[in-house]
């Protein structure tokens, strides 16, 4: 897990120095469809039985869908022709 944290901070911080152009509009759709699968895994996961491994896995979903909504906050800067540093910015952010 340590190791995808670092690539990724270390993506976005590359990316921040030269910014690529980003489709906002496909953020938005994978950003919005990783925040529908984790809303359901974590619905699912508060209807079973609560264990410490459940709540431990409760936890990292609701981790990933912060994520997702910084993804979804991220395509839509992008999208209404906001600055396109914002993804690179949100997933420095989200990565920690």
């Amino acid at each position: 897990m340590f190791g995808v944290i670092v690539f990724i901070a270390y993506e976005a911080i590359r990316r921040m120095a030269d910014t690529p152009a980003v489709a906002g509009g496909m953020v938005l759709a994978i950003g919005g469809l990783g925040l529908l699968v984790n809303i359901v895994v974590a619905w699912v996961l508060m209807r079973g039985e609560q264990t410490i491994n459940v709540r431990g896995a409760l936890l990292h979903v609701m981790g990933d869908l912060l994520g997702s909504v910084a993804a979804l906050v991220a395509g839509a800067v992008i999208y209404l022709d906001g600055p396109p540093i914002a993804d690179p910015i949100l997933s420095l952010s989200s990565a920690y």
